[in-house]
């Protein structure tokens, strides 16, 4: 099985590239690897100089196809009797896990998509890896080998992001066409409408970095907008560069958007991206420390015997790591949001530790575990805006956001009322409904809020507009900030 650890993946759309020296061109300007048949080079020099650490991939590679071949002949060389039909390939297509003799072939299939074509990341490893795992669903149509857990990720590699929304949605695929519905599934839609009642893991993962890829397509589009509009260019060549510098055919049409409608998209696909990560988080509280920290979870051993164990969250990773490397400006954005995370959590220590008070303790690991699983999707707004701002970094946005969290963690902290709460990192949902009714939250504290989050009341122009909003602020579709699942709600309280 080849090594993730090994093998180098490179941010950007997938394109055929030299082995060695890692330069794009056309397929038939490059030679392909005769062993393997999913690395290609630029000259005959750069194939004999990869040889050597090429070898025991294409050795691997081949190894699996010899296998696949070697149970497919017997298949269509059995000798038939009352269990076993003449040719399988003929006479059971759709049923092969319930002939015997076919789940040999099955598994072989599995290992040399799922765990070497897949994983090499190549152009044309991908393609195939992509018809083998459509070939094992027509032959095997209640998926018994779970290959519709890995598609989402290789179609999402491949650029095929709308078919990847198709097949989490249990959309039938086909080896003719990729989609398996005439009408397209609204990629834009809630968690529960794409992923269902019971998600599965990997279709949350593969959910959550479409979001995210689609969150980048989105900023790279703002940044590109602000830079052009400073240089007197004709309007087509600036559509052309607002066209390039997306990566998803879903973004395809951002250039047509007004800037007010590029924010509303982002506000919206962050929220999206919120609803992923709860679920992923409900699923595997440890899949993104895995993601960010892979190199167990790529080089171990997997047992999947517990789906909701780390084992299982070690084999989304290894099905879906090639893809987080290849999404170029995911894994950046991301580096952001959890730095953003740890200087609001330094912050607060300072503020303890100069009120002579100490908090919740927390070990090295601890406090990893939490930056990655709350304070990534916490401050991954903060992190957006930072993006796409142009100016010098000491104006960046989050700048701002900590400023307002030091001013309110100097409120919090000084009230004797909350002074059990800091023993307390976490409240259940019962708790917290009930410090709302009693009316904990008090007008001063809702103010130190407000601030926090940046919203701070002009006292010179109070006009009718401000009196409607002392009844609560408009959050679109979290309602007024009494709301407990408001997205920062948490941010502030529950901290």
């Amino acid at each position: 099985m080849p090594d993730h650890t090994e093998i180098k993946y490179i941010p950007g759309p997938l394109v055929h590239r030299c082995q060695r020296c890692k330069k794009p061109g056309a397929g038939e300007e490059l030679l392909q690897c005769n062993g393997c048949q999913v690395v290609r080079y630029c000259s005959v020099e750069h194939h004999e100089a990869d040889r050597p650490s090429h070898q025991s991939l294409c050795d691997s590679i081949k190894g699996a196809r010899l296998d696949v071949a070697k149970q497919e002949g017997l298949i269509r060389n059995a000798t038939p009797d009352t269990t076993t039909p003449e040719n399988a390939f003929e006479t059971h297509v759709g049923f092969f896990w319930g002939v015997p003799g076919t789940q040999d072939y099955l598994e072989a299939t599995y290992n040399l998509a799922v765990s070497h074509l897949h994983i090499v990341g190549t152009l044309d490893g991908s393609r195939e890896a992509l018809a083998q795992m459509i070939h094992m669903l027509s032959l095997d149509r209640i998926d018994s080998c779970h290959v519709r857990d890995v598609i989402p990720h290789v179609m999402l590699r491949l650029g095929l992001d709308q078919g990847s929304c198709e097949i989490i949605r249990n959309c039938p695929p086909s080896e003719k066409g990729l989609l398996g519905t005439a009408e397209k599934t609204d990629v834009f839609g809630c968690a529960e409408s794409i992923l269902g009642q019971r998600p599965n893991l990997d279709h949350a993962v593969a959910s959550l970095l479409l979001m995210l890829k689609l969150l980048v397509d989105v900023i790279n589009a703002q940044k590109a907008r602000k830079v052009l509009s400073l240089l007197p260019l004709p309007v087509e060549i600036r559509n052309h560069i607002e066209k390039m510098v997306v990566r998803s055919h879903l973004s395809e049409d951002l250039y047509r958007e007004t800037t007010q409608a590029l924010v509303q998209r982002q506000t919206k696909i962050v929220a999206r991206i919120r609803e992923y990560s709860s679920v992923v988080k409900g699923i595997s509280k440890g899949f993104m420390s895995q993601l960010l920290d892979p190199d167990k979870s790529l080089s171990d051993e997997i047992c999947s015997d517990d789906p909701l164990s780390w084992y299982r969250a070690a084999t989304v990773v290894k099905h879906s790591y090639s893809v987080w490397c290849g999404t170029e400006g995911v894994l950046p954005l991301i580096g952001d949001a959890l730095v953003l995370a740890a200087k609001d959590w330094m912050l607060k220590r300072e503020k303890l530790k100069q009120l002579e008070r100490s908090g919740p303790g927390y070990n090295a690991r601890e406090l990893a575990r939490d930056l990655i699983q709350d304070g990534i999707w916490r401050c991954l707004e903060w992190a957006v805006k930072d993006a796409t701002h142009l100016g010098p970094p000491s104006e960046r946005p989050s700048e701002g956001y900590l400023k307002n969290r030091g001013k309110f963690w100097d409120r919090y902290l000084v009230d004797e009322e909350f002074e059990s709460m800091l023993e307390r990192e976490f409240f259940s949902d019962e708790e917290l409904d009930g410090m709302l009714e009693d009316e904990i939250l008090s007008a001063r504290r809702r103010l130190a809020i407000e601030e926090a989050l940046g919203y701070e009341d002009d006292e010179d122009n109070e006009d009718d507009e401000d009196e409607e909003d002392d009844e609560g602020e408009d959050y679109g579709e979290w309602g007024t900030f009494d709301n407990p699942w408001h997205p920062d709600f948490d941010m502030i309280i529950i901290e």
